[in-house]
């Protein structure tokens, strides 16, 4: 057998790295679903006036009460994402906190956790959705935030 290099030794070391997953206590992340889904409605209304506007043939052709209606949702969506975005420094900041807190302890069962991967810094998450190729199992994926 012959004797590993230094390269080989660097790139076992590296393989390796790549592997490594923090365990974390999880993480609350309803303001980020919360701004998911703000996001998604300011989406449909902004679809909805421009889908009013092509089938009526113009905006001069659209009563200028719906669209007013329709400006007005839009504005008040933006007002709620600008609110979120507040309170997802303050979530941020308790998340941060109590990882911090519970650094170090023992985990006990039944403990919610998630899993941070080192290498690329994002989360291991469950995707029922998708199927994996053994029977009976769901995918795992990595994706930037716990939700």
């Amino acid at each position: 057998m012959l004797p590993k290099t230094s390269a080989q030794i660097q790139n076992a070391s590296n393989m390796f790295k790549q592997c490594l997953f923090r365990i974390e206590v999880m993480q609350d992340c309803e303001v980020n679903k919360r701004r998911k889904n703000l996001i998604t409605q300011k989406l449909e209304q902004e679809n909805k006036l421009k889908r009013i506007i092509k089938d009526k043939g113009g905006e001069s052709n659209v009563p200028p009460e719906m669209i007013e209606q329709i400006k007005k949702d839009i504005e008040k969506i933006d007002d709620e994402i600008l609110e979120n975005e507040s309170q997802q420094a303050i979530e941020e900041e308790n998340n941060r906190y109590q990882q911090e807190y519970n650094r170090g302890k023992k985990l006990t069962y039944g403990t919610p956790i998630q899993l941070y991967h080192l290498f690329s810094g994002k989360y291991l998450t469950l995707n029922l959705n998708q199927m994996s190729s053994e029977y009976g199992s769901c995918e795992l994926e990595l994706h930037q935030t716990t939700d």
